[in-house]
C-alpha cells in the first residue's frame, strides 16, 4: 500500500511505451481480420492479439490512476500479459503457416526463451526490491 513518489511513477514514459504496443496490437488485429482467406485458420492469432490489445488498454487505464505500489504491480502484470499474448499470436500464426516443423519449433523455443528470460529477471528484481523494503522496515 506504499504511495509511490511522483518521480517514480513516470506515467508519461510508461504511457508512451504502452501506446506504441497498443498501436501494434490494434494494427495486428485489424490486419489479421482484414486479410483475405479463411478466418478460422487465424482464429487463435486473432484471439491472442485481441487479448493483448485489451490488456494494453487496461494497463493504460491503470497508469492514469497509479499512485500505490499495487497499482504499479497490477500495471506490470497486465503489461506482461499483453506482451505474452502478442508473442503467442505470432507463434500461433507461425504454427498455422505450414512451415517446416523444425523451423516452427525453433521459433517457439526462441520466443519462449526471450519472453521467459525477461519475465524471470523482472520477477527477480521485484522480489529483491520488496525484500529490501521488508529489511528496511525491520530496521526501523
Amino acid at each position: 500500500m506504499d504511495v509511490i513518489p511522483e518521480k517514480a511513477l513516470d506515467r508519461e514514459q510508461h504511457r508512451t511505451l504502452i501506446n506504441a504496443l497498443a498501436s501494434i496490437s490494434f494494427a495486428g488485429l485489424l490486419g489479421l481480420v482484414a486479410l483475405p482467406g479463411d478466418l478460422e485458420q487465424r482464429q487463435l492469432s486473432i484471439w491472442f492479439v485481441l487479448v493483448s490489445f485489451l490488456a494494453l488498454l487496461a494497463t493504460l487505464n491503470v497508469q492514469g490512476y497509479k499512485s500505490r505500489r499495487w497499482h504499479d504491480l497490477t500495471g506490470d502484470g497486465l503489461f506482461e500479459s499483453a506482451t505474452l499474448s502478442l508473442l503467442a499470436s505470432v507463434i500461433a500464426f507461425i504454427l498455422d503457416s505450414g512451415l517446416t516443423l523444425s523451423f516452427q519449433m525453433a521459433c517457439l523455443f526462441l520466443a519462449a526463451l526471450v519472453w521467459a528470460s525477461d519475465f524471470i529477471f523482472r520477477i527477480h528484481f521485484t522480489i529483491d526490491f520488496l525484500d529490501g523494503k521488508d529489511q528496511a522496515n525491520e530496521i526501523r
